[in-house]
């Protein structure tokens, strides 16, 4: 059996730096709240409309999961404890720029993954400039 190609959903034009500093904070969150040595790691999801970032840490506890987005909001962290609670605030903002979603699965002791997706539809979108 031959397997097709699935074909291209319609782009939407996303504000690359803006993209590019979104991914940058999860990916820093996820290397941060990971144990020295830990595994974070980085996909597409399977729509082919967003990305996902896991981390291996201590999970955010359930008290703290309704305040993860809002500015100086911190969670603990096994290795650090740096940063100014700002990351999570700029890719809420970032993504809601652009429509997206961010969903969050967390258990704690057991890590963490933000999945973001963008709207397949042109008419969501955000000129170069933004």
């Amino acid at each position: 059996m031959e397997l097709k190609p699935a074909a291209p959903s319609p782009a939407l034009p996303l504000h690359a730096e803006r993209i590019r500093r979104l991914a940058s904070n999860l990916i820093s969150n996820a290397i941060k709240a990971s144990p020295e040595n830990g595994l974070v790691t980085v996909g597409l999801t399977t729509d082919g409309h967003g990305f996902w970032v896991q981390d291996r840490g201590p999970g955010i506890p359930v008290a703290l999961q309704p305040k993860i987005f809002e500015r100086f909001s911190r969670a603990p962290s096994y290795r650090v404890d740096e940063g100014s609670g700002l990351g999570l605030s700029i890719v809420k903002a970032i993504s809601d720029q652009h429509l997206g979603t961010i969903d969050i699965e967390t258990a704690e002791g057991e890590g963490t993954t933000f999945t973001v997706r963008f709207p397949a539809s042109e008419s969501a979108s955000l000129d170069a400039t933004g």
